[in-house]
């Protein structure tokens, strides 16, 4: 519905043209009526009005020097003017005055109705176009800033945007940059994820002062214009707007904010601590909110490294377990630490597969089939977006490339192949409640004795010791989620209940599960 005003000094004549014309019919409401021009600009002035219906000669304020005043002022305001006067000075005065059109009283009803359908097209196709060139303005606008984080942008095309700036409250004299991340997301399809982050960005600007767009590089990125440095204010906001974001349903956000910054220039700057600073969700988990002086404050994480000899002694020996503690030893290290230095766990991750591909050269195992039954490669360590999340895939990778090597063993005596069978059933379903001596037995078709002898005379242990040190091992990786119940780690392990979970733990480590959990540190 456009707006409409009625401007007659006859209230009558006002009257009978608001209520006997149909103008919701017509694509209008009527906004007010009013007695002369003066009460017309007060209206004008308070709220947004579309088309003026106007007489000529009105007491105060006449309808010349109405349309006069929405010439210079209003200029999108379609005037029309109905009057009783025929005179060509009127006329050539509202042709100066670009009036829609002149009619005179009394006026056809046919008419006037064509005439206002005609104007409400001009109207639709007006706001069409404004709408069409806004949308255009403001992709460029986006375009340039995301242009500006990396430096390539003129800073001199800001006059271009002044208005666009000043409505996205985005000032280069005050700010911060804002990027956020949604966690748990990182290797999910593209196109979703694009989905995804449009939709945040939509919501948030709606629900924000912060305007957010895309980067180049799919990051969400906004800039926080305030002219107090007090952190405390934008971080009220992000805050906010996790709240909102997981509210609507949108999964959880974690989120960088750089310094204080007074100058355009240093947009590039801004925006790599923005990004260094979303990246501690890596170590401290979902919904992480770190500002950039919180990781100059911290002292320098000690950086733990990778023991490749011992892992590959460890390969060798097919023992898994000591490799996932290898590993966890460094990864776990990692967990709530606060590092500008953040890549450089990818890089150790990395530093480990290359030893891996080695390994597999030495000893004649085909390292890309392994990757291609996986369904992987390399690089997916960086999709790995949690410390777990990298630690499960490298530790996957390694039981691969153990069981490649295990299999060349098969062609050795028969009592190490019937160990390997049974070392490889256990490791692969130890999980299960029903896993037992009996159920092994039944699965290589040998007798319970036969197993447990054999079993006890290869791994050097009895078959209850091995399957209670892989659950208790499984049991300690899955106590570093602060999120999991212990009634969960319980059914995970292969127990049929929480109590004998329990007990066998506190047989094992002498304190139950939650005291374990506690002074590692991993409590929610």
């Amino acid at each position: 519905m456009y707006k409409l005003i009625l401007v007659d000094d006859e209230i009558n004549i006002r009257k009978g043209m608001e209520h006997s014309i149909p103008w919701s019919e017509w694509g209008y409401e009527i906004a007010g009526s009013c007695e002369n021009g003066l009460e017309a600009v007060a209206l004008i002035q308070t709220q947004e009005v579309d088309v003026v219906l106007s007489d000529i000669r009105m007491p105060q304020m006449d309808g010349i020097d109405l349309m006069k005043y929405i010439n210079e002022k209003h200029s999108k305001i379609k005037v029309i003017i109905l009057s009783g006067y025929n005179d060509f000075k009127y006329l050539n005065t509202s042709i100066k005055n670009n009036v829609t059109d002149y009619l005179l009283k009394p006026t056809d009803m046919d008419e006037f109705e064509a005439l206002f359908i005609k104007i409400k097209k001009q109207l639709d196709e007006e706001r069409q176009t404004d709408k069409e060139n806004l949308e255009s303005t403001e992709q460029h606008l986006f375009v340039w800033l995301g242009r500006l984080l990396y430096g390539y942008s003129n800073e001199r095309n800001i006059t271009r945007f002044d208005n666009l700036l000043v409505k996205y409250h985005i000032c280069f004299d005050n700010m911060r940059v804002v990027v956020l991340s949604i966690d748990g997301c990182a290797g999910d399809d593209k196109n979703h994820l694009h989905q995804m982050k449009r939709g945040i960005i939509k919501s948030c600007n709606e629900n924000c002062d912060i305007t957010f767009f895309l980067a180049k590089d799919e990051n969400i990125v906004g800039i926080y214009s305030d002219s107090r440095e007090e952190e405390n204010h934008v971080l009220a906001v992000v805050h906010a707007l996790q709240k909102h974001v997981k509210e609507r349903g949108n999964g959880t956000i974690s989120i960088g904010i750089s310094d204080f910054y007074t100058d355009i220039i240093s947009l590039p700057e801004a925006y790599a601590q923005a990004k260094c600073c979303v990246n501690q969700n890596i170590f401290n988990g979902k919904e992480s909110v770190f500002s950039f002086s919180q990781l100059t404050e911290e002292k320098p994480h000690k950086i733990q490294y990778f023991n490749t000899q011992l892992i590959e002694k460890h390969l060798m020996a097919n023992d898994y377990d000591q490799m996932c503690t290898e590993v966890g030893r460094v990864l776990d290290d990692f967990i709530g630490a606060k590092t500008k230095d953040y890549r450089f766990v990818d890089t150790m991750c990395l530093s480990l597969l290359f030893h891996v591909a080695l390994w597999c050269v030495k000893y004649d195992v085909i390292l890309a089939d392994i990757l291609k039954n996986m369904g992987t490669d390399y690089m997916d360590i960086y999709l790995c977006d949690t410390l777990h999340k990298k630690k499960e895939f490298l530790m996957a990778l390694l039981f691969a490339v153990q069981l490649q090597l295990e299999k060349k063993l098969q062609a050795q005596s028969g009592t190490q192949n019937i160990a390997y069978q049974l070392r490889a059933c256990v490791d692969s379903e130890y999980q299960l409640n029903a896993m037992s001596l009996e159920y092994v037995a039944e699965r290589i078709k040998k007798s319970p004795s036969y197993v447990s002898k054999i079993f006890k005379t290869e791994m050097g242990c009895g078959f209850s010791d091995y399957l209670t040190q892989k659950r208790m091992s499984k049991a300690i990786g899955l106590l570093t989620n602060p999120e999991m119940k212990v009634y969960e780690i319980a059914e995970q392990c292969g127990y049929a209940n929480v109590s004998s979970f329990i007990k066998v733990f506190r047989k094992n480590y002498e304190k139950s599960p939650n005291e374990y959990r506690n002074e590692m540190g991993c409590e929610l």
